[in-house]
């Protein structure tokens, strides 16, 4: 699994720290980006296996961005991250293939087992 290549987008800091700490012990390629428009741009030019991307930021938010991956490789693996669980209604990704969705706080055992389970 250390080979894979993962894109990692969330707006708050702290967060964003803890995760890239876990994340770098799980990857061999890591890119992090603070909102959906950079973590788009992140994609374009690096084309991670996986993007993992909270959904509420600044700029373009994860669903947003998911959706526009999504034109450009129907197939990525997209793992969404919400403070609001699954019933929220604005989670409504049924159209897009690959997602997974994930709480917050994010259970770090439970996040490791979806990457896995994309290979």
């Amino acid at each position: 699994m250390s080979k894979i290549k993962i894109l990692y987008v969330e707006d708050d800091k702290n967060t964003r720290t803890f995760m890239e700490l876990f994340l770098k012990n799980v990857t061999s390629e890591l890119y992090i980006s603070a909102d959906g428009l950079d973590g788009l741009d992140k994609y374009k030019k690096y084309h991670p296996d996986i993007v993992i991307s909270d959904i509420s930021m600044p700029n373009m938010d994860g669903l947003t961005m998911a959706r526009n991956i999504k034109k450009i490789n129907k197939h990525q693996k997209i793992i969404l991250v919400s403070a609001h669980g699954k019933d929220d209604e604005f989670l409504d990704f049924s159209d897009l293939e690959n997602i997974e969705i994930l709480s917050k706080p994010i259970d770090i055992e439970l996040l490791q087992k979806k990457i896995e389970s994309f290979f």
